[in-house]
Parts: C-alpha cells; structure tokens; sequence
C-alpha cells in the first residue's frame, strides 16, 4: 500500500459523515459509549489484567498485592494499555476502511460520483397477445456530482400502443424539483429526468419508479418468437439490463398470464456490452448462486434473476423458451 493510499484511507476513515452536525440518538449514544470505553481503558483494563495475573500466579498473596497494586497510580502503564486498545481498534476500523477503498466497484461509484442501491425491471404479462406492463424502480444515492439529469432507456422492437408513462420521483432533497419527459424512436423510449436544482450528495437514497404497459410486448409462443442473434439465433424470448452505472442490486422479473407455462430451464445469460460475446466467469458464478428462480402463485408463474453486485459493461439476460402455440 503506497503512501497516497494510506493518507487516502486516513481521510475516509476520519472524515466526518453528510449531516454531522445533526444530533441523533444514535450519534449521542455512541459517544457517550466511546468516552466511557476510553475511561475505561485507561482506569480499568490494566487493572483487570493485573488481578487476573497475579491470582493465577500468586493465589496465597493475591489479596496484599492486589492492595499494593491499587494503592500506585501507574500512570504510564495505564497510559500505555490505553494507546494500545485504542491502536487495537485503530486496525480493525483502517482494515475495513481500507477494503471498501480498495473495492473497485466502490472506488468507480465514488469516482463517478453516483451509485444505484437497486435497479428492478419487473415485466407482468397481462394476456395471450403479449400485452404487458413494465415497472421499473431504482434506488440511487449521488456523491459529488451535480446531476442535473439522467436518462433511462427502454427498447421492445415490437412493441405497439404504448401508452404515456407514469413517472414518480420520490425523496428528492428540499428544494430539489424534477421534470421528466421521455422521447420514442421506433421501438426504443428514452426516459429524461431534469433535476433543479442538480441533485449532489444525497442523505437519502432518490426512488424513481417508471410505469407503462404496451402490446407485443413479449412473444408467447415459439414459432412467433424472433430469432436471437446474441443466442446463436435461438428461438428464445429474454428481458435484460445493461449495467452502464454503479449498480450495487439488479432484479428482473417476469410474470405470465394465469395458466401459462414456460417449460425446460429457465437460464441467465451474460454478455460483453451489447455483442454476442458471452462472459464465461460472470454466467458461472450467477449459476453457482442460483441467481435465476421460478416460482408459481395463485396460477401465475414468475421468473426471476437476481444480481449482486453486477459488474459495469456487461449485459445481463433473463431468457425462456415460449411453448409452442397450440394447433387450432
């Protein structure tokens, strides 16, 4: 560990968290915990070790000495168990500082300056026809950036009748207002939220929930699925998320109309960017995981993948094969 990393880590460690100088239970409690643990190493530990020591050695005297131990103020003894125990929390508190530090996909958020806490895509298929309605929630904390506006994207290449989104924003900071608007462009809808003033370092984490339902939304059946060239052009239906931000949790759901099934094994797939280049070590670990689930309820069957920890660039798949459509 260099020096600058060291300073670095120091400067984290003791920094002082947003809002300090706001008085809570829990800040008043913990100092008042902290100076009588200070109090205590320097009055009590040494006495205690001393006790212990010389009733294990000297049980016929421990009494007598034990009384002459007391009697002497041993100032610098107390003084050196006390920077000792506080060099002893000193390490754990700098160990733990340090690996978060060293986390590089801390590191990335803190450098970015933004951090989405949960990203969820939920996709509940209404009928047959592949009508759905897509929600997605995301949970985001900002650091030193001024953000004054982010975009989501959503792309169905089929999808018809879309309808005007629903767009909430809670938890904004006082002050802060948000505008948003969203765009089409054939089958992709880009989502713009305008913050004023920007949003930067955030207390509370910002909830922004999209809402919207539109036909041919997923493909129900195989022989009318489109082939997918990122599966080697299987006939396989997917919803996914591409990671172009910090993201600490990634959910994506689906959930099909009453009655119907998907069958075989549900799979995830991961790849490099938006290209059919799959990435090996993620899919794995994913599986090992069992990050992908199902699940039926009260007739409806849900599909499920959950990511931690996603990594940033890669391009994330919940995929099935559609049953074939039954012969009129």
């Amino acid at each position: 560990m260099t020096w600058r990393v060291f300073l670095e880590v120091n400067k984290e460690l003791f920094a002082f968290a947003r809002g300090s100088w706001r008085t809570t239970f829990w800040k008043l409690a913990s100092g008042i915990v902290a100076v009588a643990g200070v109090a205590g190493a320097y009055w009590m530990a040494l006495d205690g070790i001393v006790h212990w020591v010389i009733v294990k050695l000297v049980p016929g005297n421990a009494e007598l000495l034990n009384k002459a131990w007391d009697a002497a103020p041993h100032y610098g003894l107390r003084t050196l168990v006390a920077l000792i125990l506080l060099a002893l929390v000193y390490t754990a508190a700098f160990a733990l500082t340090a690996q978060e530090r060293l986390d590089y996909r801390a590191r990335m958020a803190r450098a970015l300056g933004i951090k989405f806490l949960n990203v969820r895509r939920e996709h509940e298929v209404i009928d047959l026809t592949g009508r759905c309605r897509a929600i997605t929630i995301e949970q985001l904390e900002v650091y030193d950036l001024r953000l004054s506006h982010i975009q989501r994207r959503l792309q169905v290449p089929s999808v018809k009748n879309r309808t005007v989104p629903d767009i909430l924003v809670e938890g904004l900071p006082e002050g802060v207002r948000c505008t948003p608007s969203h765009k089409d462009d054939d089958g992709l809808r880009v989502f713009v939220l305008n913050f004023f003033p920007p949003l930067s370092a955030t207390i509370n984490p910002v909830r922004i929930k999209i809402e919207e339902t539109f036909d041919n939304g997923i493909s129900m059946f195989e022989q009318e699925t489109r082939p997918a060239d990122v599966f080697g052009n299987a006939r396989v239906e997917f919803i996914s998320y591409f990671v172009v931000e910090p993201v600490a949790r990634l959910e994506l759901t689906v959930t099909f109309p009453y009655g119907y099934q998907v069958g075989g094994q549900t799979q995830v797939g991961v790849r490099y960017g938006r290209t059919p280049t799959v990435h090996d070590a993620e899919e794995q670990r994913l599986k090992r995981s069992n990050a992908v689930y199902g699940e039926n309820r009260g007739g409806h069957q849900t599909l499920k993948l959950v990511v931690d920890e996603p990594i940033f660039g890669l391009h994330y798949y919940l995929h099935w094969v559609p049953p074939q459509k039954p012969q009129a």
